[in-house]
């Protein structure tokens, strides 16, 4: 793999009550890899990364959203962003398998976030793998189990938390390389 990804990666995410995106725009400044979630479920729309882009030329943009198609990797190309969250969850082993293709066919880093232990994903796949501490069913936290995956995978892949709880405590304790925080904790942490 060519790029480890560490430490916080600031989420720019819309919540309900954001009124200004500018000003997290303005924070998200000295990290070089920043997640922007598009998904309009949070609010979110491409117009985003667009936006990020515009303010910071050569920070690594993951975009975050329920990538399910080729048509949207090159929607985030073209608005700039330099990697994708490809969330095995909503994805067949084909369409994971065209998508990781595709992705390296097109030179944007696939991010894969995955539930459960895979031995497919024992040894390095060649791109980072994100642990969602949160049940995709219910949203409920699922913090050991979360945990328990991060620690089978460090040190074979490059792994990333997803979720600002307790991310601290996760990078110290070096049970991933990294985190995603979004702006509901960012506000604290930035």
């Amino acid at each position: 793999m060519e790029t480890k990804f560490k430490g916080i990666i600031p989420e720019l995410k819309i919540n309900k009550g954001t009124k200004c995106v500018e000003h997290y725009i303005k924070k998200l400044e000295p990290y070089p890899v920043v997640s922007v979630n598009t998904s309009g479920l949070f609010n979110g729309h491409i117009g985003l990364i667009y936006e990020v882009r515009r303010c910071y030329p050569k920070k690594f943009i993951l975009r975050k959203d329920f990538i399910m198609t080729q048509l949207q990797i090159n929607e985030s190309i073209k608005a700039g962003a330099n990697g994708v969250l490809l969330i095995k969850y909503f994805l067949d082993a084909v369409q994971l398998s065209t998508l990781l293709s595709y992705c390296k066919k097109k030179k944007i880093v696939p991010f894969v976030e995955i539930r459960a232990i895979d031995t497919s994903y024992l040894k390095d796949p060649g791109y980072p793998i994100v642990v969602n501490s949160r049940s995709l069913n219910s949203g409920r936290p699922e913090k050991e189990l979360a945990e328990t995956i991060c620690l089978t995978l460090k040190g074979k892949s490059n792994v990333i938390y997803a979720s600002g709880e307790e991310s601290d405590r996760i990078l110290t304790e070096k049970k991933a390389d990294g985190v995603i925080i979004d702006t509901g904790f960012m506000q604290e942490k930035i």
